[in-house]
């Protein structure tokens, strides 16, 4: 893949618009006459299909909402529900392209829109090589996906298609601001428009400056108290100008994204890594003490494999295997990512306590030769793997620039390798929790423990 001048659509922006509505209608369908809207902070994040028909857009104040329509069920913004959805998304998204590689997802802290309010969560798809496995074009392929992801969960996901990652995102972004105010569309699809010679100039440079990739929300606000309103006003700008402002490396990256985005293909970032631990457990797992010990190992070698790569994880299982090849497993989503060995000791603990209820009430402690079998092998894994935040940089200060000067560069440069959602300058702070989470934090002691940590 070549820089802006690629035309073939093999990247596409998958965004679900109407995302977190859809999901609350999946867990509670509607009662009869009565609407559904998605609420933070006093104001609409989503709304059901029936009130997107009547034109009610999101960012409207909850009060206001219920003036015009007063039956309207209002449901509070829940971030962990919504990861768990998204990722069965991604999980549809990556059984079927090969390589998927997911923006900020619904969290801690939650992806925000240029009004502040939770964006839809989005998703960059490697389309390269699909055309010649399956009949159809690109926007084809996307219709295909989009009606599986419908089905299988319930969400609308749009697409858009382009060259670059800049050039999908913007087909797809424009592709949600045409159509808001709308009910989604599950696999609706717009390709960036252009010629074999490169995509049309005159629309990409009237593009909104938000539509820059990949750059932090800091980036676009400061063009834009520059006066710097399109691509095609930062594209006009020298370079000399830009370095001014931003630092010559910074400026050089945002000339060439306002030109149409740089060759950045598409990561394999779904699913995220794992890492597992088998041990065998000659005569069977007959004691306590031996449960403790296996399970401290298995907590222990997984612990420093994470921490020598830098990761944590969200989610750990657990399996009993016995010689006949039973197996029972478990497994258990965490509020944060961890990587501590105490922690993942105090969840395999959780997990082996209802493994072994279920190895004695199973069909072959009932009867028959595996009657009295013991579990002859452990088997844990942890999932959803991510970067840990933390760590120190060294900034190396250059004769003549403040140090305020240097620590801004420095952030945004790990903010654009790293994502926001990883790397947030010390002054902004991340979304207050809410009581829910807040009670958990404080009556569950692992919740605490990781918090803590």
């Amino acid at each position: 893949m070549e820089v802006a001048g690629q035309t073939a659509a093999e990247i596409a922006f998958a965004v679900a618009d109407g995302f977190y509505a859809a999901v609350e209608l999946r867990r509670q369908p509607p009662s009869a006459g009565r609407e559904l809207a998605v609420v933070r902070g006093g104001r609409v994040i989503d709304l059901s299909p029936g009130l997107r028909a009547r034109g009610v857009v999101p960012g409207l104040r909850c009060s206001n909402l219920l003036e015009l329509f007063p039956e309207t069920r209002l449901v509070d913004y829940e971030p962990e529900r919504y990861r768990e959805a998204w990722e069965e998304v991604l999980d549809l998204c990556a059984a079927r392209v090969p390589a998927v590689e997911p923006l900020d997802s619904p969290g801690s802290p939650e992806p925000s829109g240029p009004s502040g309010l939770p964006a839809p969560p989005q998703a960059f798809l490697d389309l390269a090589g699909l055309h010649g496995l399956e009949t159809g074009t690109g926007p084809g392929l996307c219709r295909r996906l989009g009606r599986d992801i419908r089905a299988g969960t319930g969400v609308a996901v749009s697409f858009g298609l382009g060259g670059t990652k800049l050039l999908a995102r913007a087909a797809g972004l424009e592709l949600i601001r045409r159509r808001r105010g709308e009910v989604p569309r599950a696999g609706e699809a717009l390709v960036f428009p252009g010629g074999p010679s490169g995509p049309d100039e005159a629309f990409l440079a009237s593009l909104p400056v938000s539509y820059l990739y990949p750059f932090p929300s800091g980036v676009t606000a400061r063009l834009e108290r520059l006066g710097l309103r399109t691509l095609g006003e930062v594209r006009r700008m020298p370079v000399e100008e830009l370095a001014r402002h931003f630092g010559r490396a910074l400026a050089l990256r945002m000339a060439l994204a306002a030109a149409g985005g740089e060759a950045d293909p598409v990561r394999r970032a779904w699913p995220p890594p794992s890492f597992e631990v088998v041990r065998r457990i000659p005569g069977g797992l007959r004691d306590r003490e031996t449960l403790t010990r296996v399970l401290g190992e298995a907590a222990d070698a997984l612990s420093r494999e994470m921490e020598g790569r830098g990761l944590a994880c969200r989610e750990v299982l657990l399996a009993f295997e016995g010689e006949s090849d039973r197996r029972e497993e478990a497994s258990r989503r965490l509020p944060l990512p961890v990587c501590s060995r105490d922690t993942l000791a105090l969840v395999l603990l959780g997990l082996a306590e209802r493994l072994l209820r279920a190895w004695v009430r199973g069909p072959g402690a009932v009867s028959g030769p595996a009657a009295a079998e013991f579990p002859a092998a452990v088997w844990a894994r942890t999932r959803r793997v991510e970067p840990r935040p933390g760590g120190q940089v060294g900034l190396g200060l250059h004769p003549g620039r403040s140090p305020q000067r240097e620590v801004e560069e420095v952030l945004l440069g790990l903010s654009l390798r790293f994502g926001e959602r990883l790397v947030r300058p010390a002054g902004e702070t991340g979304p207050a929790r809410s009581r829910r989470e807040r009670l958990l934090t404080f009556y569950d002691p692992l919740r605490s423990h990781v918090q803590a940590r």
